[in-house]
C-alpha cells in the first residue's frame, strides 16, 4: 500500500495534507517536484523510536470510541476486525517485525512496487520502503504518513480490506497530523519508573504490601495518603490527549471505581479501630451494612446506590468488592488493590521502553 495522497500542495508543504483514498502522496501537489524530500532516516526513526509508543496509545483509545458505539455503529466500522478478533493488536505490535526497506520499494502479492505491503521477509511482518516513502514526504509530514502507513498494514493483518484499511488509515493521519508527538512522550514519561510518579507509585504498593501483612495496624491517615495518589493516576490518565489513551481500556475502566474499594476498606478500618470515637464507628460500620445487605460481594455500582442512593452507571459494574468480615478480608481486599497497581506500572514501565522489532535492509548499520 502506498502512503495517503495530498488534495492541496499547500498543506502538503505545511504537513497538514488533506487525504484522499487513492493511496498515493504528490511529491509537492500536481506531480511537481518536491524541494525538500525527507531524509531516509526520519522513516526509521518514526518506526523505531514513535511507532511502538505512539500507535499502542492509539490503538488503546479508539478501542474506547470503538466499544462506546452502538451495535449497529459496531458492525459498521472498519475498527471491528481489529478490536472483535481472537488476536490483540497489543500482543502484535510487540511482537511484529517490521522490514525497512533502504534500497528497494516493498511489493504486494502480485509484485506491485508499494511504500508499504503486508509481505515481509517473515510470515506475519509488514513491510515499510523508507527508499520510496522518503522523496514524497517533508520534514512536516515524514512522521504522521508513516506511523499512519504502518496502522494500514497492520489492520491487514486483521483480514481489513483494502477500503477498510484505507478509512482506518485516513483516520490515523488525521489523529496524528493534530498531535504534539512531543507531549504525549512526555506524557508518557512522566507516568514511567523513572519519573517522580512512578516512585511514588512504586512507593505506594510497597506500603500496600507492608498493610496487606498487619491490616490491624492500618489507621485513617493511610487512606489519606492511598486516595491522594490514585487521584494523581486518575488526573493523569485524564488529561485531554485527544485521539490517545495512555491507559489500556480494560485498566481505564476500573480505575475511578477503585476509589469505592478504598472507601469500603476505609470504613472497615474506620469501624474497628479501638481509636475512632464510639459514635464515628457506628456511622462507618451503617455504611457497610447499607452497601452489601446480605450480600458476600457487591460490584462497586451496587454499594454505591445502595448506601447513597446514587447510579454511577455501568461503569462501575467492572470491579467487585467482597464484604469485609476480618481483618484477613482487609488484607485480601488491599491485595486486590496492589494488583490493580501493579498492572497500571508494568504497562506504562513497559511503554516507556517500548521499542518497534524493526530489520533495517539494504544499510550497513543499526541502531
Amino acid at each position: 500500500m502506498k502512503i495517503l495522497k495530498s488534495a492541496v500542495s499547500l498543506f502538503l508543504l505545511m504537513g497538514l495534507a488533506f487525504q484522499t483514498p487513492a493511496g498515493t502522496i504528490s511529491g509537492g501537489g500536481g506531480g511537481t517536484t518536491n524541494p525538500n524530500p525527507a531524509n531516509p532516516e526520519w522513516i526509521v526513526s518514526a518506526v523505531f523510536f514513535d511507532a511502538g509508543q505512539i500507535l499502542t496509545t492509539w490503538f488503546q483509545k479508539q478501542e474506547m470510541f470503538f466499544f462506546n458505539l452502538s451495535s449497529e455503529e459496531k458492525e459498521k466500522s472498519p475498527f471491528r476486525k481489529i478490536f472483535l478478533s481472537n488476536k490483540s493488536i497489543y500482543h502484535l505490535l510487540k511482537t511484529i517485525e517490521i522490514d525497512l526497506e533502504m534500497n528497494r520499494p516493498c511489493f504486494d502479492r502480485e509484485g506491485n512496487e508499494r511504500d508499504g505491503s503486508v509481505y515481509g521477509s517473515n510470515p506475519g511482518s509488514i513491510c515499510i520502503s523508507p527508499f520510496t516513502m522518503a522523496p514524497k514526504l517533508n520534514q512536516y509530514n515524514a512522521k504522521e504518513e508513516t506511523l499512519a502507513l504502518i496502522v494500514h498494514e497492520l489492520s491487514h493483518l486483521f483480514e481489513a480490506s483494502e477500503e477498510e484499511a484505507v478509512e482506518i488509515q485516513t483516520q490515523a493521519v488525521w489523529n496524528f497530523y493534530k498531535t504534539n508527538f512531543q507531549e504525549l512522550q512526555l506524557d508518557i514519561s512522566i507516568l514511567s519508573n523513572s519519573h517522580n510518579f512512578g516512585s511514588e507509585l512504586t512507593y505506594l504498593m510497597t506500603r500496600i504490601n507492608m498493610s496487606s501483612e498487619y491490616p490491624q495496624e492500618l489507621d485513617m491517615s493511610e487512606f489519606v495518603s492511598i486516595n491522594e495518589t490514585l487521584l494523581k493516576l486518575r488526573g493523569l490518565f485524564d488529561r485531554p490527549l485527544g485521539n490517545f489513551l495512555l491507559l489500556p481500556v480494560s485498566l481505564y475502566k476500573v480505575l475511578t471505581p477503585q476509589f469505592v474499594r478504598t472507601g469500603v476498606l476505609q470504613s472497615y478500618v474506620c469501624a474497628y479501630n479501638s481509636h475512632q470515637h464510639p459514635e464515628v464507628k457506628k456511622d462507618c460500620q451503617n455504611e457497610l451494612i447499607k452497601g452489601f445487605q446480605d450480600d458476600d460481594q457487591v460490584t462497586a455500582r451496587e454499594y454505591l446506590l445502595r448506601r447513597d442512593g446514587i447510579d454511577f452507571g455501568p461503569g462501575y459494574d467492572s470491579v467487585t468488592i467482597a464484604k469485609l468480615e476480618n481483618w484477613d478480608s482487609v488484607s485480601t481486599e488491599l491485595q486486590k488493590f496492589q494488583d490493580f497497581l501493579r498492572k497500571v506500572l508494568n504497562e506504562m514501565s513497559e511503554l516507556e521502553k517500548f521499542r518497534m522489532k524493526i530489520n533495517r535492509k539494504g544499510m550497513r548499520y543499526f541502531f
